[in-house]
């Protein structure tokens, strides 16, 4: 009979060891842990390469508040005719108190006209006016 040349070059299937062969898990060998872990040595090009990266990482985010600002119209101003409390004390500057004066003012003598008459409010000053004035509007 003539044997498979191809049949020798495949390998055989694994098999599981017989039961007889399996060795109990009381018998296996424990592993044993290292006691130190040692710190791995980085070469210094590597740390100088990495320190590169990193600053480039760094320069654009610098650059991402330009990209901010620069879309800043895009972004949904707060109507102080209508701001609720909670929508108020989101606006930079705008405490509790100053948020209650803007509902109390508004009551009392009805709708802002222009964005300016809020000036007028107890405790806006101008610094907190100048921070709100891109973030507010009047409808």
């Amino acid at each position: 009979a003539v044997e498979d040349p191809k049949e020798e070059e495949k390998t055989p299937a694994l098999e599981e060891p017989k039961e007889e062969e399996k060795t109990p898990v009381a018998e296996q060998p424990k592993l044993e842990l290292p006691k130190e872990i040692k710190p791995l040595k980085i070469p210094n090009a590597i740390k100088v390469e990495a320190a590169a990266a990193l600053k480039e990482k760094a320069a654009k985010i610098e650059k991402a508040p330009a990209a901010v600002v620069e879309s800043a119209p895009l972004l949904v101003k707060t109507d102080i005719n209508s701001a609720t409390y909670g929508e108020l004390i989101k606006l930079e500057g705008i405490t509790d108190a100053i948020a209650t004066k803007i509902i109390e003012y508004r009551a009392k003598n009805g709708s802002f006209k222009t964005l300016e008459e809020l000036k007028n409010v107890e405790g806006i000053t101008e610094v907190i006016f100048e921070k709100i004035k891109t973030q507010i509007t009047v409808k």
